[in-house]
């Protein structure tokens, strides 16, 4: 069995004018996908999608139009990974499927 799409998403998520998670949304969303990864895999779920490798909010700079920036995995401003890249990986590891 398998779930994909498994996240957290915020309501104005692709609105140009919504702000910026605030920082405690990333460990929240963080904390979520940990406890689905360990209760799920535990009834049998096999695979977990997660979504969404790179998002971004509006940057008209750039000509871009909002990405859903509240599911990404990277910073959108320096590609460095974010808490839910670190919850991924490390549940991986623990679980010994890397």
């Amino acid at each position: 069995m398998h779930d994909d799409e498994l996240g957290v998403i915020l309501p104005n998520d692709n609105d140009p004018n919504a702000e910026t998670p605030p920082a405690v949304y990333w460990n929240a969303a963080g904390a979520m996908f940990a406890y689905s990864f360990i209760t799920l895999g535990a009834k049998g779920i096999d695979v977990l999608g997660q979504s969404q490798l790179v998002g971004n909010p509006a940057m008209p700079q750039l000509g871009l139009s909002p990405q859903y920036p509240s599911v990404a995995l990277l910073n959108w401003t320096t590609g460095i990974y974010i808490i839910l890249w670190f919850i991924l990986v490390s549940s991986l590891m623990v679980y010994r499927c890397w």
